[in-house]
């Protein structure tokens, strides 16, 4: 199974959709990761998605009054994957204290994928 991650810092110009394009056809990745989209989840056009070989559905985070920063895609011919946990952690506000926010960010994800039939 191939991943990518990347931090794309915005997904909505098309230079930045062209490479990630290109990286997609490159290494034909089963799950990428994209950190720092910009855009709300919904702004994604699933022909976009699809266009890439990667499914309409995909997985993002909650940051209650924020923007999304994470989404996971994967291959339009695999199944979607289960999602087993979230990891949280807090914001920090400068200094390194924690900030008097009680937002709470999962930054990492944990998937199980059914591995029957792979090879």
């Amino acid at each position: 199974m191939r991943c990518i991650f990347w931090n794309i810092r915005g997904i909505a110009n098309d230079k930045t959709q062209n490479r990630l394009s290109k990286l997609i056809n490159k290494w034909d990745p089963d799950i990428v990761g994209i950190a720092e989209p910009m855009i709300n989840p919904g702004d994604i056009s699933s022909a976009y998605l699809q266009s890439l070989g990667m499914s309409a559905s995909f997985y993002s985070n909650d940051r209650f009054n924020s923007v999304p920063n994470i989404r996971l895609l994967w291959k339009s011919t695999r199944s979607t994957p289960t999602l087993l946990h979230r990891v949280f952690s807090t914001n920090h506000g400068r200094g390194g204290g924690m900030s008097n926010s009680d937002e709470y960010m999962p930054n990492a994800y944990m998937l199980r994928e059914d591995i029957r039939g792979m090879k």
